[in-house]
């Protein structure tokens, strides 16, 4: 069933209702993360229902129609928490609430506090077991600030935390923003499970070849992504190192960053856009190394990746990225140090040509680790456990979500 109002049945199986809050259509590491979530837990027998804002005259990125429970809220309808606008019908209202009221457990990764306070206080009058998600990178810090601020700020920010109270968990993705939380005054019912990686590590190329492959991927933006901090140390580093190549995967704002640092490079950087999900994993094991310029990060499915397919990563010791990169500690720079950062980018160049053995046998413990500690087999069960879901043995994993032709 896709894109339709009806709910999971009464079968025996639990009952996930998974509000996102997200566009699918964005295919950036919050809306994978629901979608992933959502196809591990239905091949584990639970019966997801996934909501998300859907624009009707658009295909999703994602496609979230293979899902076999998936429905699209009316974008006005998630307005109605942030805006002071109404929905031109009381229908998404009523159905909204019949939804939840058929779920054993509500996880909201809606961030808005207003949509999130609604959701905790219908699940407590329903009975329902309820979680909230702060996966945003910045949302933990911000609340903790604002509670300890000046009003009228804090005192949003701490009604905000008394709702937070009022849920069965409230679940983080990294230990930093856990403990932000408890400080914040959430405290007891704050629960940390990592983010998890459904990828098989894929061969590597045959031969040796004679450049090292750089790789970036993700949204092109400097905000967040630190597009400007990568450019910088690929001026660096392609000055350096004439045997480095990079290739950039992602579309942003800020392309033009990387546009001109193409001209400049023609025949060492490439820029390759949008890139299947299908495809991304050959992209990660064709590469020597991630560079992760991030300025603020939850956790980062990137590194994660590209660990699973032995790729080093590269970037800034930030606390949120502090358990992924945990798997390869070498590679923490202190932030926003791009001379440190092409410094250590550089070592790893000369790590890969000095001794090619050595490196061949760091990529293989990265591909173990990776798996071993942040694998889907490891981290769904702690997931659906927090959730309060009873899962089964899976017998065969699920195909990973791809996007769609739209």
């Amino acid at each position: 069933m896709s894109g339709g109002t009806s709910v999971p049945g009464d079968g025996g199986a639990p009952r996930l209702v998974l509000l996102t809050g997200l566009d699918l259509r964005a295919y950036r590491g919050g809306e994978k993360y629901a979608a992933t979530l959502a196809r591990e837990l239905q091949a584990r027998g639970v019966r997801v229902l996934l909501y998300s804002k859907v624009d009707p005259n658009e295909p999703p990125r994602l496609a979230i129609g293979e899902l076999a429970t998936t429905v699209g809220v009316p974008y006005r309808f998630y307005r109605l928490f942030w805006l002071p606008r109404l929905p031109p019908l009381p229908l998404a209202p009523l159905a909204f609430v019949r939804t939840l009221r058929a779920s054993d457990t509500i996880f909201t990764l809606e961030s808005t506090p207003r949509f999130t306070a609604l959701v905790v206080l219908l699940g407590r009058l329903l009975g329902r077991r309820v979680v909230v998600g702060l996966h945003d990178p910045t949302q933990v810090d911000r609340l903790a600030a604002e509670v300890r601020g000046p009003p009228p700020a804090r005192w949003r920010a701490r009604l905000f935390v008394r709702f937070l109270r009022g849920a069965d968990a409230v679940h983080t993705i990294n230990a930093a923003q856990a403990a932000t939380l408890r400080a914040a005054g959430a405290r007891s019912n704050v629960a940390m499970v990592n983010s998890f990686t459904t990828a098989e590590p894929r061969p590597r190329r045959p031969g040796r070849p004679s450049t090292f492959e750089a790789l970036f991927v993700g949204p092109l933006e400097r905000e967040q992504k630190g597009i400007d901090l990568l450019v910088e140390v690929a001026r660096r580093v392609l000055a350096a190192r004439p045997e480095v190549r990079l290739t950039i995967v992602g579309a942003g704002r800020d392309r033009g960053l990387v546009e001109a640092l193409a001209h400049d490079e023609p025949d060492r950087v490439r820029l390759l856009g949008f890139v299947a999900e299908r495809e991304l994993a050959d992209v990660y094991a064709s590469a020597d190394a991630l560079w992760l310029t991030s300025r603020a990060e939850s956790f980062s499915l990137v590194a994660l990746e590209a660990f699973t397919q032995g790729v080093p990563v590269v970037g800034f010791a930030l606390p949120g990225l502090h358990d992924v990169t945990e798997i390869y500690p070498e590679g923490r720079v202190a932030p926003f140090d791009t001379e440190g950062f092409a410094r250590s980018a550089e070592t790893l160049v000369d790590r890969w040509r000095e001794t090619p053995a050595e490196y061949a046998t760091l990529r293989e413990r990265l591909r173990r680790e990776a798996v071993a500690r942040l694998g889907a087999r490891v981290q769904v069960p702690k997931l659906a456990a927090m959730l309060g879901l009873r899962i089964e043995e899976l017998a065969v994993p699920p195909e990973a979500p791809r996007p769609g032709v739209g």
